[in-house]
Formats: C-alpha cells, sequence, structure tokens
C-alpha cells in the first residue's frame, strides 16, 4: 500500500505506555500513514500488545525481533518503510493531533526536513490537543545546522520529518556500534545532504521524561557507565560536520565536546586508561573554545587542571570516587 508517510517505532518493554502513543497518532489530523512497530525483544508483553494494536488498526505492521537495540530496531522499520517521508516517534511518548499533517504540510520539491518545537513533561502532566500553526522558518543549509545546534530543535530524531528519497540515495542508517546518542550520528549524516528545511515554532511533540533514562540518569546520577562513553565521541562527530557549514558552528558544537568529555570523565565510575587519555587529548587540544561562551568558564578552568595533572584534576572534580 503506497503511502505518503512511514512512521518508525521502536518499542521495548513499554506495556504500560506504548497504547497511548499509538492512540495519540491514529486520533490524529493526518491519516494518509503506516506504522511500523518494531517489537525489539520485549519481555514484558510489549509484543503482544504490538500484535493486538496491528488487529485493531491496519495501517500497522509488526516485526519481532530478537533484542539488539535502538539503532537496529529503527533501521529494520526504515528497510521496510514505503512513504514519501520517514518520521519517528518513540514507543513512550505522544504527539499533537497536528503535528504529522503540519510537518507533511511544510514538506516541498526542495524541502528535505521539517522540524518542530518539542516539550518534555511527566506524563500526569500531559495535555495533548491541536495546536494552531502560527509561524514557520525556510532555511538553507547552514541556517539549518544553526537550528538544529542552537534553535531549541535539538540533535534529536522524533520531532522533524525526512525524505525518504535522501536517506536511501545517501544509505543513511543508524549505527548499530552506537549505544547512546544515536540520533546524533543520524541527524548529522542527514543535514549534509539537507537543501533546505521548514522549522515550526510550536511544540507538537511531547517527550515524556521518566525516571531511569539514559537522559535522567546522566542528568541525576553522579555515576554513570560506560555507555556514556558515546556522549562525547558523537559530539566529537557532530563538530566534524558543524565545521564544514561555519567555523562558529564547528566552535560551538567543539565547546559541547570539551564539556561532555570533561563531564562523563567525571562522572564515570571507572573509567579507562585509553578513554582518560582520549579526554585529555581532546581538551587540551581544544578547551579555548570554551571562552566564548558563559557556561564555559567553569569548564575551562576545569580543562587547564586536566591539562596540566590527571590526578590533581580527579581530587578536584571526582571528589572520593574511583580513580
Amino acid at each position: 500500500m503506497a503511502v505518503s508517510l512511514s512512521i518508525i517505532i521502536p518499542a521495548y518493554n513499554v506495556v504500560s505506555y506504548l497504547e497511548d502513543c499509538i492512540e495519540s497518532i491514529m486520533a490524529g489530523t493526518y491519516q494518509d500513514f503506516e506504522i511500523l512497530l518494531i517489537d525489539d525483544g520485549s519481555v514484558d508483553g510489549t509484543g503482544s500488545l504490538c500484535d493486538r494494536l496491528a488487529e485493531k488498526y491496519s495501517v500497522i505492521q509488526v516485526f519481532h525481533t530478537t533484542n539488539s537495540g535502538l539503532a537496529n530496531a529503527r533501521n529494520l522499520g526504515i528497510d521496510h518503510a514505503s512513504g514519501q517521508y520517514v518520521g519517528f516517534v518513540d514507543a513512550d511518548d505522544v504527539i499533537a493531533p497536528n503535528m504529522f499533517e503540519a510537518l507533511v504540510y511544510c514538506m516541498g520539491p526542495d524541502i528535505d526536513m521539517t522540524a518542530c518545537r518539542f516539550r518534555r513533561c511527566r506524563r500526569e502532566e500531559l495535555d495533548a490537543t491541536e495546536i494552531p500553526i502560527t509561524h514557520q522558518t525556510i532555511t538553507n543549509q547552514t541556517d539549518t545546522a544553526q537550528k538544529v545546534m542552537t534553535g531549541g530543535y535539538g540533535q534529536y530524531v522524533w520531532n522533524k520529518l525526512y525524505k525518504a528519497e535522501v536517506i536511501e540515495k545517501n544509505e543513511i542508517r543508524f549505527r548499530k556500534d552506537c549505544r547512546a546518542m544515536e540520533d546524533m550520528y543520524f541527524i548529522m549524516d542527514y543535514l549534509i545532504h539537507c537543501r533546505k528545511a521548514v522549522f515550526l515554532d510550536e511544540q507538537l511533540y511531547y517527550y515524556i521524561t521518566t525516571d531511569g533514562s539514559i537522559t535522567s540518569t546522566f542528568r541525576d546520577n553522579r555515576m554513570v557507565g560506560s555507555v556514556y562513553l558515546d556522549l562525547p565521541r558523537s559530539w566529537r562527530f557532530c563538530t566534524e560536520v558543524m565545521e564544514s557549514f561555519s567555523h562558529e558552528l564547528g566552535n560551538q558544537a567543539r565547546a559541547r565536546t570539551v564539556m561532555f568529555y570533561q563531564t562523563v570523565l567525571r562522572k564515570l565510575e571507572k573509567p579507562d586508561t585509553q578513554y582518560i587519555d582520549e579526554t585529555i587529548a581532546y581538551v587540551k587540544k581544544n578547551k579555548s573554545a570554551l571562552l566564548h561562551y558563559k557556561w564555559g568558564y567553569k569548564y575551562y578552568l576545569s580543562g587547564l587542571v586536566l591539562s596540566i595533572s590527571y590526578p590533581l584534576w580527579s581530587k578536584i572534580f571526582r571528589r572520593g570516587l574511583p580513580q
């Protein structure tokens, strides 16, 4: 069945949330779509729920796989997508009723991506209603990168729409060896080939914050595991892409990279020698980028100490964590 839009939803152990996600899409004002629902080896009844939802809604295709991670699940969805456009929704989030209608409407022959703002909220705070679209901005390639970097739209895949033609022509996929920040690599790979984009001011995607998520764990916990090694490395790749657009964008990304290298090193429970050396080398070379930003001063001072002595830096900034 030919459709305009393919919506890819990876689902892993989300039996309590998935139905709300699907119902928010099905109740939307745009109906020319298919849903590719990827059960990534769930063990909590999510797989059975996927099948029941597919029986209820003919637009849903279900794929059951062994657990292999978010990147592989999304790639499977891309491989089976038949729509002219591709969108992603996380299984524990919901969308405004007119999100996909607004994003598809703004697509055109020379528009390769559309994006809306998003709202972070807890489930009990949710009020997903139709939101009038009042303002849209058309950007060229460099301005698109700027919007994604610092305009409040973020390096996330789920509040944007993409052309399937651009994805397939350039063989853009999620990186299978990445355990975190999968979105960053995909977005950067896509931006390289994105000629123009349209950005909507309205918050049409609802990112539901939950305890234990990757984001909340990193933000709230004093110690984190090795999965977060991908965080500064993804920003390092972002720096390379941003530099190809402008030096200013490259510098912005470089400063973020220096910050995240230090933050991850500070929080890692057991940093290995290779990562310590990688962090010191990058920070030593690029710490001056932090001086351009008010939030960067403390990281610049931290970087100075790290460049001089890792043991001293550890005593000051790790404060009793394992060295």
